[in-house]
């Protein structure tokens, strides 16, 4: 008897969907559509959201003549990753108020606080570590290649605060560069004389071998030879709307053939109770005021 009720049960159940099939039906479908529309104005015409701004740049192979023992890429790299008062000038002079979803704070050791934990450490205020793909601020020393990858959602912002930050690590750089480059010409002109006064093939075969270090330090010293080789900024938008706009159009058909099984449920409900009379005087006595005391 329990299955043959529950197999009745079942075949209510069905009834019911079928009876409003329609609704079931066209309701998703309608929510599908309007979903599907909202989204694609939504993200089609937005500039605005995060974008993806880099360069690259390499050391002059001439200046790496004269630079001696210093290793430039890893100290250019270091520039850019650890000196925290340049970042920090340079997001000031470019006026940018967030990275990521974080606002910067008007005071200067809030602000430090905040550039030091999301560009240097990569790490949130909070302390959580972000992914490579997460951070604002990604630096990659690679083959001798240098790429500065910066995640801001202005793209203009972007490409200047590469330019400032780049410009700075151009002068310290020029700092360094430029007594190694006098020390070397130095050294090469004593050289030069000692070699005038002496016919030595040691010293002449020295001169001639040291003489296009002297050439490009001499050249660098005059203003000539550039340090680092840079590429134009590129900017691409992060795909941030193609993953989020299927998930809400998923839940969107989902809780519409949700509600409208219930709604379905309800209706057949409301239908039964109307056709029961004893249900309905029930109703209409719940219904019915009480009359006011006179």
């Amino acid at each position: 008897m329990e299955q043959e009720e529950d197999e009745i049960s079942l075949v209510d159940l069905l009834v019911v969907l079928l009876k409003h099939w329609k609704m079931i039906v066209i309701v998703p479908v309608v929510v599908a559509l309007a979903a599907g529309v909202y989204l694609f104005f939504k993200s089609t015409p937005k500039n605005e959201g995060p974008t993806e701004t880099s360069l690259t740049l390499t050391i002059n192979p001439l200046v790496k003549q004269f630079s001696g023992t210093v290793n430039l890429e890893d100290l250019i790299s270091n520039y850019y990753l650890k000196d925290l008062d340049l970042l920090y000038q340079a997001l000031k002079d470019v006026e940018i108020k967030h990275i990521t979803s974080i606002e910067l704070p008007p005071k200067s050791e809030e602000a430090l606080y905040i550039v030091k934990s999301l560009l240097i450490d990569g790490k949130t205020p909070q302390n959580t570590v972000l992914t490579n793909d997460d951070k604002p601020y990604v630096i990659d020393n690679t083959n001798g290649v240098i790429r500065i990858t910066v995640r801001f959602s202005d793209k203009d912002q972007s490409a200047q605060f590469l330019r400032l930050v780049t410009d700075a690590v151009k002068v310290k750089i020029s700092d360094l560069l430029l007594p190694i480059a006098k020390k070397e010409v130095e050294d090469y002109e004593k050289l030069l004389n000692e070699g005038s006064k002496s016919a030595s093939n040691l010293l002449q075969n020295s001169l001639a071998v040291r003489y296009p270090t002297y050439s490009s330090a001499q050249r660098y010293i005059q203003g000539d030879q550039i340090p680092i080789i840079l590429s134009n900024p590129t900017t691409v938008k992060l795909p941030v709307t193609a993953t989020s706009s299927k998930l809400i159009l998923a839940v969107s058909i989902l809780a519409a053939l949700f509600f409208t099984v219930f709604l379905a449920f309800v209706l057949e409900a409301i239908e039964n109770v109307r056709k029961d009379p004893e249900a309905m005087a029930k109703i209409r006595s719940a219904l019915k005021k009480e009359p006011r005391a006179s």
